[in-house]
């Protein structure tokens, strides 16, 4: 598609509400170019884990700076309703009608004091609980070792290394099969896991 008349249609197609799951940030827009106009986004691809419905849930996994393999992630509170005292990434429930990716950046927000990452966090895994669609995940650069966090109650961060998280014993089992997926490079995680 080309369009004609500056960046503003460029803009007003980013901000713009999208009507099917699949355009997200993982699915980033492909430009078109053309002599006298401006770029414009082409629809993405399919992919096979996109169902077209959004999830419950929306969550981050928050990579070190430092360039090592070390994660951020919660540990909950052993009296929360939702996995007590699991360690889980930081994230939460979609409020109705909230696009996805307001979500996971309004949790951050929450959980982390206020905390958002310098750039936008992108699409990932979706989690698949008996086939439902449940959760996105987004990758995102979690805040520096030194960086002062005021978590929200109930909630401490903890830095560590994904392959020590994966034999951990208070990792979430969502959550493990979540990582898993990422270090295999797919798209979809399933809970419980497929058998092949």
């Amino acid at each position: 598609m080309v369009v004609r008349g500056g960046l503003l249609p460029l803009l007003l197609w980013h901000l713009a509400p999208r009507r099917h799951a699949c355009l997200d940030s993982r699915f980033a827009p492909t430009m078109h170019f053309s002599s006298d106009s401006v770029a414009a986004p082409a629809q993405p691809a399919q992919s096979q884990s996109c169902s077209g419905s959004l999830p419950k849930y929306c969550c981050a996994i928050l990579s070190s700076a430092d360039g090592d393999d070390s994660l951020l992630v919660e540990l909950r509170d052993p009296k929360a309703a939702a996995a007590a005292g699991k360690l889980t990434c930081f994230g939460g429930k979609r409020e109705a009608d909230e696009p996805p990716l307001a979500c996971v950046l309004r949790e951050l927000a929450e959980e982390l004091g206020g905390w958002q990452p310098e750039r936008m966090p992108t699409r990932s895994i979706d989690l698949y609980v008996h086939d439902e669609l449940i959760a996105w995940f987004y990758d995102a650069q979690g805040p520096g070792r030194d960086v002062p966090i005021d978590y929200e109650p109930g909630r401490e961060g903890i830095w560590i290394a994904e392959a020590d998280l994966l034999r951990d014993p208070r990792l979430s089992e969502w959550h493990e099969v979540v990582l898993q997926a990422r270090r295999n490079g797919e798209l979809r995680a399933d809970f419980p896991p497929r058998v092949l």
